[in-house]
């Protein structure tokens, strides 16, 4: 099974009053993510801003039940990267 992705959901108040959520996908290591996507408007309650977020969430995956899944296979954990090539002596 493809792994899951790693997603965050918050919200941002850029303006007093003016809420956006974001959506933040970690990138090759756990220290650095980048925007995936954000709300175009804002709203007037962090809540509300919350809520559609988490539905952009829920959108990313097509299967509830299993969430976000990345594209690529997962390496099994016994699998050796280099191969057995790449081995030293």
């Amino acid at each position: 099974m493809n792994p899951l992705r790693r997603i965050s959901l918050h919200v941002d108040e850029p303006d007093p009053g003016h809420f956006h959520w974001v959506l933040m996908e970690e990138g090759t290591d756990a220290f650095t993510w980048a925007e995936l996507s954000s709300s175009k408007e804002g709203y007037d309650m962090w809540i509300d801003a919350w809520r559609q977020g988490s539905r952009a969430l829920l959108a990313l995956t097509e299967d509830q039940t299993q969430g976000p899944r990345s594209q690529e296979l997962a390496m099994p954990s016994f699998a050796d990267p280099m191969g057995a090539r790449g081995r030293r002596p």
